[in-house]
């Protein structure tokens, strides 16, 4: 009996060397296989003749493996150098803002759209009287002085208090103003473009657009033409070919750029 229990205690164990062998196996090939398909996609890239069209974002091994299966590496489109030229999409930034006019910088935060206190200021021709961050600050405009204190809705226009839909907030160090609601205490008129994603501040014969930057960018990847299309306020900047991936399965859509890096869902 005694001799029988070590025979199979001796089995058992060497069985379950050989599923770790078996494992570490696995293992190995399957890292072999990461890298074997990193060069394969970069090997190009030196080459004149063939123009890199993705990459391959790839995370460690082992925080690929969920629930017992091996997740792929996940292809991202990346532009290509068709054109052979630096800087392409930045010139053509540059021209498409020159011949509409750059949008100033807003902030979308809690679906509370803000503009720069300052870039208000210099709109309206007023003069922003600021102490210390956090304290309230002063516009002194041509038709009066307007008093605004972060995070109160109650704003001092020549003194006498009004009640804004949403208070100023202090961004990086600056002051921000909601921008709904600031006709009540400024001499602007403010309206919203559904198809610009932008805010009109108006005064006079003049005009400032105002748009998250996020909102003005976007992203197209047409899988038939096998294409990346950049665009920046309705306008197109760049037309790249950009690689569908095997079994013509890159992710294809139309979605806009936000203010973290997430790749549209795979379909």
């Amino acid at each position: 009996m005694v001799a029988v229990q070590a025979g199979s205690a001796r089995s058992w164990a060497i069985e379950l060397l050989q599923v770790a062998l078996a494992v570490a196996g696995l293992w190995v090939a399957c890292s072999a296989l990461d890298i074997a398909l990193y060069q394969r996609l970069t090997d190009g890239h030196a080459s004149a003749s063939r123009t890199p069209l993705a990459c391959v974002i790839s995370p460690p091994l082992p925080q690929r493996v969920r629930s017992g299966r091996l997740e792929a590496p996940s292809v991202a489109p990346v532009a290509s150098a068709v054109s052979h030229r630096s800087g392409e999409l930045a010139a053509a930034l540059a021209r498409v803002q020159a011949e509409q006019g750059a949008a100033a910088s807003g902030v979308r935060l809690e679906d509370v759209f803000y503009v720069d206190a300052a870039t208000v200021a210099s709109f309206i021709g007023a003069e922003l009287v600021r102490q210390a961050p956090g304290a309230p600050a002063r516009l002194i405009a041509p038709t009066g002085i307007v008093e605004f204190t972060p995070l109160s809705p109650i704003v001092r226009r020549n003194y006498q208090p009004v009640t804004l839909p949403q208070p100023p907030r202090e961004l990086n160090g600056r002051l921000h103003l909601p921008v709904r609601g600031l006709d009540a205490v400024l001499p602007v008129s403010t309206a919203w473009s559904a198809a610009k994603s932008a805010w009109t501040l108006s005064s006079g014969d003049r005009r400032l657009e105002v748009a998250a930057p996020e909102d003005l960018f976007e992203i197209v990847i047409d899988r038939s033409d096998r294409t990346l299309e950049v665009s920046y306020s309705g306008r197109q900047l760049v037309r790249w070919a950009c690689c569908t991936g095997e079994g013509n399965n890159s992710p294809i859509g139309d979605w806009r750029v936000r203010n973290k890096a997430v790749w549209p869902p795979w379909r």
